[in-house]
């Protein structure tokens, strides 16, 4: 069984760098993660359609806008 700070570490880290959050976002399908790696994944798959998916859940966003996220 892992110990209350590591439980508490693993929950609030980002699931794309594994590091604590910096700048901590939320998306609308309610996974979080830094602004910085998030904006590096929609920027990384850019598409004509401008469609963007949540890293973890895959959920679609039409015209993402990655500077509207909800902070945590």
């Amino acid at each position: 069984m892992s110990k209350p700070e590591e439980q508490l570490a693993f929950e609030l880290s980002c699931p794309i760098c594994l590091q604590l959050y910096s700048d901590p976002v939320s998306l609308p399908c309610g996974h979080n993660y830094c602004r910085t790696c998030i904006n590096q994944t929609v920027d990384a798959d850019k598409s004509p359609t401008s469609v963007f998916k949540c890293p973890e859940c895959r959920v679609v966003y039409q015209a993402f806008d990655k500077n509207a996220c909800n902070l945590l």
